[in-house]
């Protein structure tokens, strides 16, 4: 029995790797976290959410092409390309020496002052940021070598911080150690025309000659020399435009953020989004004034649903209350039907109902629906009114009042 089982599941497994179980498999990626180092199988590479990258191995071995900016602490120490180095750090006391050894050394804290002796029960060592970066290369300031300072264009070698000790009696100050700094740019003040107009940050000015002898001949060298360039000035402000009503003066901005003209622009009203009966869909459209609007319209598309659908909806619209009340009921003359009919009085009140009969009205005359029907002519009188026939607190119907 336990043979059969056997044999039973592994017939079962191959089963599903034939049924696509393996094609799944191969489709699988792995990803890292690059935050936290934590990796994870997700079904394809498209799968797998920001924040993580893909690996071309499954154990992420191979570590995925990430610049090391990008990476947390712990996934830049497992990156062979990347380096954490020390940004910053704040509060504490360093201590290279625990208290009660050596003579119980003092510590200087992070901002370099005298601390305590060191002891990290006393006073916690200083909390540091990092930052990972690239293996290669390395920093200005790790550059310990003149040699190397010098060979790399983004780096200077030269003085650097003078050790605070006092000078001796007879002026023998300790020299001030040479470090390599990155390269700070020379002010455009000490820049030649050349390299002032190389200069992204510069520019190069001749100033208008204010006297110079025409008949000499050496010529007239106007002074030139180079600045900082500046913020274009912007003109002075146009005088805002008178606008017509609903509409409001807005400026017009150049590249520069200054303003040239101003332009009318119109103010469209608060139109709110109606909610469209069944059989009709909410339609935005544009007014003249470039203003927003809404409309519902009739889904309905045969000429015989749209013209029952009107009939039934008529009697929604034509449905009012038998109270007192400043609120105007059946006000609105509509038409009874899409063909052959005479205006009715419906209830305005009923919004829905009223838009949804406007929306069918609008589908039917676009399209050639009323060709396709003949209606026997005869005139069809108006009525004046319509008064609401329905019981006090109860509910009825718009009843037409002839005239």
């Amino acid at each position: 029995m336990k043979r059969i089982v056997k044999t039973s599941l592994v017939a079962l497994c191959l089963a599903l790797v034939a049924g696509g179980c393996g094609d799944r498999a191969v489709d699988a990626v792995s990803a890292i976290n690059l935050e936290t180092g934590e990796i994870k199988s997700y079904p394809s590479a498209d799968k797998v959410p920001a924040g993580w990258a893909s690996c071309s191995d499954a154990d992420c071995s191979d570590f995925p092409a990430v610049p090391c900016q990008n990476l947390g602490d712990n996934v830049c120490e497992k990156n062979p390309n990347c380096r954490l180095v020390e940004d910053w750090c704040s509060g504490g006391i360093n201590c290279t020496t625990p208290a009660g050894e050596g003579g119980g050394d003092t510590g200087t804290n992070s901002d370099g002052d005298t601390a305590t002796p060191c002891d990290e029960t006393v006073a916690p060592p200083p909390k540091c940021e990092f930052k990972c970066l690239a293996k290669t290369p390395l920093l200005c300031d790790e550059l310990t070598e003149a040699s190397d300072c010098k060979g790399r264009p983004d780096c200077e070698w030269g003085p650097g911080v003078c050790p605070a000790i006092a000078c001796g009696p007879e002026g023998d100050c300790p020299p001030c150690l040479e470090t390599c700094q990155p390269k700070q740019a020379a002010p455009c003040e000490n820049l030649g025309q050349n390299a002032c107009e190389e200069s992204s940050e510069c520019s190069w000015i001749i100033a208008p000659c204010l006297a110079c002898d025409p008949s000499s001949t050496d010529g007239c060298e106007c002074p030139s020399f180079c600045q900082p360039q500046t913020e274009p000035s912007c003109p002075a402000l146009p005088t805002p435009v008178t606008c017509p009503p609903n509409s409001e003066s807005v400026p017009v901005y150049d590249e520069y953020g200054c303003i040239t003209d101003y332009t009318c622009q119109n103010l469209c009203p608060s139109m709110p989004m109606p909610m469209c009966e069944e059989g009709t869909e909410l339609v935005t459209f544009y007014d003249d004034a470039g203003c927003v609007m809404y409309e519902c319209k009739a889904t309905t598309t045969t000429c015989g649903e749209l013209f029952e659908e009107y009939k039934k909806t008529v009697v929604e619209a034509k449905s009012c209350m038998g109270v007192l009340t400043y609120a105007a009921q059946c006000d609105t003359a509509m038409p009874s039907q899409l063909a052959c009919g005479c205006d009715t009085f419906v209830n305005n009140s009923n919004g829905a109902a009223v838009a949804k009969l406007k929306a069918l009205k609008t589908a039917w005359d676009a399209t050639t629906c009323a060709q396709q029907i003949n209606c026997i002519t005869l005139p069809c009188i108006a009525p004046k009114s319509a008064s609401c026939n329905a019981p006090e607190g109860g509910t009825g119907t718009c009843q037409d009042v002839q005239p």
